[in-house]
């Protein structure tokens, strides 16, 4: 018999990775910070960053309420080929295919 040949041999066949340890992430709970605040934006590098403060709607630009947030994106043919957006979507759409 070779060693290693079987399933049960001691070669590397069959055995798992170390396995991998899901990051704890801070949720925020408090009502008064969700509705009045910015939560878990993190702008700043370094990590000593000061809460957002949610303004009023006439304190930002017009054009940003006009922004096209519409799904689904738009087909193929309207995309230029050259671009990475539209490779990513050729690559999402052909394994929407095979699944």
């Amino acid at each position: 018999k070779i060693k290693g040949a079987g399933a049960k041999g001691g070669g590397a066949a069959g055995k798992k990775g170390a396995a991998m340890v899901k990051p704890k992430l801070e949720v925020e709970e408090d009502a008064h910070k969700l509705v009045n605040y910015v939560c878990g934006l993190n702008y700043r590098i370094d990590g000593v960053q000061e809460p957002v403060k949610i303004k009023p709607d006439s304190e930002y630009p017009d054009w940003l309420w006009s922004i096209n947030v519409e799904r689904p994106l738009p087909p193929l043919e309207e995309r230029d080929p050259n671009t990475k957006e539209y490779w990513m979507q050729v690559n999402r759409d052909m394994k929407r295919q095979r699944n």
